[in-house]
């Protein structure tokens, strides 16, 4: 199913939208910093409610009912900020919902392994019974940058809001003074 929603997303007449999350979060990055962004800026290019019901407008006829099914329920999962409480690892993780306060258990082998209590990390997930998957590519959001995400997601998390926030995050260094204002060395 992944396979089949690349393949959509990057047909001539969708490809325009991957590139426009491309061009924003460019527009922000340092190209010196911006190594291993392709992943995730692609996933939040395919994966937004709004790509997600195209394919399933066009594609989700054709599809086994199972796989139709995961696609729907993937139009109503979000992305949030998630602080990781607990881990075990190759096995799975307690995480905490900062937007919404839930707290969820993650069957993860792979993340779990590099991961650490009280990580906070971008991700979008998906419950499976009792239990909770990481259904996106996962991105490490650090200390100063936390508080930025959670307002673009309190906003609605539009996909071009969050690629100019990733293109922010991977943005070149600067310092500021107290009020915010840049530090310039005369």
């Amino acid at each position: 199913l992944h396979h089949k929603i690349m393949q959509f997303s990057f047909r001539p007449q969708n490809k325009a939208r991957v590139r426009e999350v491309f061009d924003v979060a460019m527009h922000f990055a340092d190209e010196e910093r911006s190594d291993g962004l392709a992943p995730f800026l692609i996933d939040l290019a395919a994966y937004n409610a709004e790509a997600l019901t195209r394919f399933n407008d066009a594609r989700g006829p054709f599809l086994p009912d199972t796989e139709r099914s995961l696609v729907l329920a993937w139009i109503g999962a979000q992305r949030s900020l998630w602080q990781i409480l607990e881990v075990t690892p190759g096995t799975s993780m307690r995480l905490l919902d900062t937007c919404t306060g839930d707290i969820v258990d993650v069957s993860e082998q792979t993340a779990s392994q590099s991961l650490h209590v009280g990580d906070y990390v971008f991700a979008r997930l998906m419950e499976e019974g009792t239990w909770w998957a990481i259904e996106s590519e996962i991105l490490l959001v650090p200390v100063q940058h936390r508080a930025s995400l959670i307002e673009v997601l309190d906003e609605g998390g539009a996909p071009l809001d969050l690629a100019a926030w990733v293109g922010k995050m991977f943005g070149p260094i600067t310092m500021v003074n107290y009020e915010g204002e840049d530090i310039v060395m005369c």
